[in-house]
């Protein structure tokens, strides 16, 4: 039985912060069946939100930049690692990157984000496999942005995870980059892994972007209202009373969903793992919490952010998963394929120092700013009750 909120799913693998011995599976018999009071509400119903009165639609798609290169990483072992026979070597990875506009989170700082797949092209054998088991070929990511007057390049090794900054850059569309890191070895001793190459940047000739800070003009197959008043996000960080930034996630119809057409709206933003059983007892009780607020003339909407599993909380669920979830919990509100979003937004926020707890669950205004955030599930009585006394200050 779910009994604290705090309760919740760890990743895989993962130093969260929830509490050990949380289930697999959901207990749909201790379903949440609290109710509020709601002959306490002052405000009389509401109408459905409108949209803004002026949008800004953006501009048109334009074509895609490109990063392209080679870097090569040199591996210096100290002689406590070569006397366990580890040698120094190196290997090399090229890259064919394009830019991609919907993944601002994973890099605040940068003008220009690309992903693409990374192949070794040199030294996987006699020298990668002597530190890693890893794939000879995998995700990354880089970044252009500004630190402190001088561009610097960013990098993640993995799929939507965080870019972080590996220095400044010489030149202008072809650069250098380098960066090294000493780590310790489990098996002694210690590594400096230094990294050197040149990234060109160009444009493509075939592919485009969208203008992400533009308001979608088609209506949403699902039929999610459209009230994103567009424009860039002021923040990615997340701080009660700031604007929860404008994610674009794709739904269970296969639309590309922007959470500000969502405004008027109190939003629950859950952050959940198909595997997870809190997860699927808050989705148990999802509808009928929705239906309570609706009965309070609160205008109400959940969105629910879902992964591929506990062991791949960075990798978005499958477009059958995404439906699957959707019709197994009787869903009207939408799934979202989260593409590592949650993990780059919501631990800072919740407090979480190392990894993930999940559900994890941020609540938000009609205004759009931030309300409120926890991990774990036991009921929705305490979302319940936040929303019900926020919208009885409003006074709406």
């Amino acid at each position: 039985m779910l009994l604290l909120l705090a309760l919740g799913c760890s990743p895989a693998g993962d130093d969260s912060q929830a509490p050990d011995g949380a289930a697999d599976t959901a207990d749909t018999d201790t379903a949440d069946t609290d109710t509020a009071d709601t002959d306490t509400i002052g405000p009389s119903c509401a109408e459905e939100p409108l949209p803004p009165a002026s949008r800004d639609t953006g501009e048109a798609p334009t074509a895609a930049r490109m990063l392209t290169g080679t870097i090569t990483w040199t591996l210096t072992f100290d002689d406590t690692a070569r006397a366990a026979g580890l040698e120094d070597c190196t290997y090399t990875r090229t890259y064919a990157q394009g830019e991609v506009g919907e993944q601002g989170y994973l890099c605040p700082e940068c003008t220009l984000l690309t992903t693409g797949t990374a192949v070794m092209v040199d030294g996987y054998e006699g020298c990668f496999a002597q530190i890693s088991t890893a794939a000879a070929e995998r995700v990354e990511h880089f970044g252009l942005g500004v630190v402190d007057g001088e561009r610097h390049a960013f990098r993640s090794g993995s799929e939507n995870v965080s870019l972080g900054d590996v220095g400044a850059t010489v030149g202008d569309d072809t650069f250098a980059v380098a960066w090294e890191d000493t780590s310790t070895l489990d098996a002694g001793g210690t590594l400096l892994l230094a990294a050197a190459g040149e990234l060109i940047l160009g444009t493509s000739a075939t592919e485009t972007v969208p203008d992400v800070e533009g308001a979608r003009t088609e209506p949403y197959a699902c039929g999610w209202p459209m009230n994103n008043p567009g424009g860039p996000n002021s923040d990615w960080a997340l701080a009660t009373g700031s604007v929860f930034p404008n994610v674009r996630l794709e739904d269970q119809c296969g639309d590309a969903v922007d959470l500000w057409d969502f405004r008027g709206h109190y939003l629950v933003i859950d952050s959940s793992s198909p595997n997870c059983g809190p997860c699927q007892a808050m989705a148990e009780g999802a509808e009928a919490f929705k239906a309570r607020m609706e009965a309070a003339c609160v205008p109400v909407e959940l969105v629910t952010l879902l992964n591929a599993s506990l062991s791949a909380i960075n990798l978005p669920a499958e477009p059958d998963v995404l439906q699957d979830w959707a019709e197994t919990f009787g869903l009207t509100s939408p799934v979202l394929a989260d593409r590592g979003a949650a993990y780059a937004l919501f631990p800072d926020y919740l407090g979480i120092e190392d990894g993930m707890s999940y559900p994890a669950v941020i609540l938000v205004d009609p205004d759009g700013a931030v309300l409120y955030g926890a991990t774990g599930f036991s009921d929705w009585g305490e979302f319940e009750a936040l929303l019900l006394d926020d919208w009885a200050a409003r006074g709406e």
